[in-house]
């Protein structure tokens, strides 16, 4: 059997001009493992690798490398990358084809929207790249070589019967990586790399232990995420399956409501039935607690009549310039907001039903009350230390109050989203390089110099925990 740079010195001496293009593709596409644990992990020989690392730590990189190696070590190798969901496959696609040469591929590498992402090599192995939800697709193939990826979202069944079985007949090998979600199938097969199980070797890096991440970004991190998050994504935890969502550190829990000023932003959690509907308001300049009221099994007219007097009464007062109103728009609740709206509230809709937006809120209230910047009062403070967040197999969040009543944290998510994300009508915002033009503002507009963009608010954006 011959070795790939055996091969390249036939090719050398067959055709010194295709030689010379393979060694220049080469040089572009090759991926050298850090010393930060990539090399440890790519010259292992165990049967089974597990790794959990931090965010950015690399390993999507060596896992391409690691697929390369996989189809370019003997003729005729199948090569699998799997991943929870397309856009991954399509990450892990990406990553693979820009470390192959093309002179070492049949054909041109198909696009990333192919129906069939296959990269067929010419010693006759391919890599191909599929999601966790085609079981169809994953069962009966013989394979030598398995990538499979954020392996935390994966549910189990997928490796131990879908997967696992592909290895028996090829003794293939796989290397499973992930930054952890709960104790789940990835625990469990992380914690075989740790026993005296020879097939098995397991690896936990942080993201800095990368030496291409810049240390300052990472405490960014620690200083605007959840700690739980933090220590998740970052730090590679395995935290616990289930916990309180909800550090409430000294200073963040206040003895009542303070007076309303300024602009007050109302959260307004809508229910009809054993639930209750709720108004949370915060001063939107401090974010202090002004307003909270809650009640039971009242109509949706008395409910509309009750949030309009609530705004009414608040405007009335003499140092109040303006109430919002953030309101919870999912499913009946869309009625009550285009019933407030055409009542000339200023209201926004909030709709749980789209996308991850709870779980945003959550995480962005988690880190804002961690970090001084939001708060809450005594009374709100038994629904916050039940709050909880629960992973499910899967590695999906689901957050409900462990007992009894969660509405007036839901009401305090909407404002605290209202309040990063809305803000107060009138007031021009401007970087602190910026020059505000003040000729241009209408005289009632009030001029208000910030800071840029605080990364409590970059959170809040999807591709950022993704």
């Amino acid at each position: 059997m011959t070795t790939p740079t055996e091969r390249l010195k036939l090719l050398a001496e067959a055709d010194p001009a295709a030689a010379s293009q393979v060694v220049r593709d080469l040089g572009k596409a090759v991926f050298v493992p850090h010393d930060g644990g990539q090399s440890e992990v790519s010259a292992s020989t165990a049967r089974f690798r597990v790794l959990r690392a931090g965010r950015r730590w690399g390993k999507t990189q060596l896992a391409a490398h690691e697929c390369l190696m996989a189809a370019l070590a003997k003729p005729n190798q199948m090569v699998w990358w799997i991943a929870n969901s397309d856009k991954n496959v399509r990450r892990g696609y990406r990553a693979v084809k820009a470390q192959v040469p093309r002179l070492l591929l049949t054909h041109d590498p198909p696009s990333e929207g192919a129906n069939d992402r296959i990269l067929r090599f010419r010693n006759g192995s391919q890599i191909e790249f599929y999601t966790a939800g085609t079981p169809d697709a994953l069962a009966g193939e013989g394979v030598d070589f398995v990538v499979v990826d954020e392996a935390a979202l994966i549910p189990e069944n997928v490796w131990f019967q879908l997967l696992r079985p592909t290895l028996a007949d090829t003794h293939g090998r796989a290397l499973i990586i992930s930054t952890p979600r709960g104790r789940n199938w990835f625990h469990t097969v992380w914690q075989r790399g740790q026993s005296s199980n020879s097939m098995y070797e397991s690896w936990h890096f942080v993201s800095t232990d990368s030496p291409y991440i810049d240390e300052e970004e990472i405490e960014d991190a620690r200083q605007t995420l959840p700690d739980l998050i933090f220590r998740q994504e970052h730090m590679a935890e395995f935290v616990a399956n289930a916990a309180s969502m909800f550090l409430l550190p000294e200073g963040s829990v206040l003895p009542g409501l303070v007076a309303p000023e300024g602009w007050i932003t109302l959260g307004v959690d809508l229910a009809k039935k054993e639930d209750f509907t709720v108004i949370s308001g915060c001063n939107t300049e401090t974010r202090l607690p002004c307003f909270l009221d809650r009640w039971n099994e009242v109509s949706w007219d008395l409910q509309e009549d009750f949030i309009l007097g609530t705004v009414r009464r608040l405007e009335a007062e003499p140092e109040v310039d303006g109430v919002s109103v953030i309101v919870d728009s999912t499913g009946l609740g869309d009625v009550v907001f285009d019933r407030l709206d055409m009542r000339g509230l200023d209201v926004v809709g909030i709709n749980f039903a789209s996308g991850n937006i709870k779980e945003r809120m959550v995480r962005l209230l988690a880190a804002d009350i961690e970090q001084g910047r939001a708060f809450i009062t005594e009374d709100e403070r038994d629904e916050f230390e039940s709050y909880e967040y629960n992973i499910t197999p899967a590695g999906r969040y689901k957050f409900e109050a462990a007992v009894g009543h969660d509405d007036k944290v839901s009401a305090k998510l909407m404002q605290n989203w209202g309040v990063v994300h809305e803000g107060a009508p009138g007031i021009h915002v401007y970087t602190q390089d910026a020059e505000p033009q003040e000729a241009a503002l209408p005289s009632e507009t009030v001029v208000q110099k910030l800071q840029p963009d605080p990364p409590s608010s970059i959170m809040a954006n999807p591709a950022a925990w993704g």
